[in-house]
């Protein structure tokens, strides 16, 4: 499964010394996606989220209900594995992983909007690189 935050797909090609590149605000953002999405979730980010969410919950309801969803799926998908394999319900399992995927889609979503001035999200890691 190909890493939506990597995804090149959607450069616009310029023709430069007959090569391909992509536009340099593109290639800026796609660069700062790389390193701060190369890592995996740690559940202390995940609290550190989760805490934001639930400090913010008055003014940003709508942002906390679906951060409570990811986190529904997330759950869903670790504990619903076991059952599908024992089961051999095989066509649940690519479910449980996307489901087990949903937070760092999520987070990946949410950053790409917020570099492309799309959305802006205050609870992304201050210390992750720029």
């Amino acid at each position: 499964m190909s890493d939506p935050c990597r995804d090149h797909s959607h450069w616009r090609t310029r023709k430069t010394t007959n090569q391909l590149k992509p536009p340099a605000h593109e290639a800026a953002i796609t660069t700062r996606l790389t390193r701060s999405t190369s890592k995996t979730i740690s559940l202390t980010e995940l609290q550190r989220i989760k805490k934001w969410h639930v400090a913010h919950r008055a003014e940003r309801a709508v942002e906390y209900q679906l951060w409570e969803a990811v986190l529904t799926l997330w759950v869903l998908g670790w504990v619903g594995w076991l059952p599908a394999f024992a089961f051999d319900a095989w066509w649940a399992l690519p479910l449980c992983v996307i489901a087990m995927a949903a937070p760092a889609l999520y987070i990946c979503w949410r950053r790409l909007a917020h570099l492309t001035n799309l959305l802006r999200c205050e609870w992304l890691d201050p210390t992750a690189p720029r």
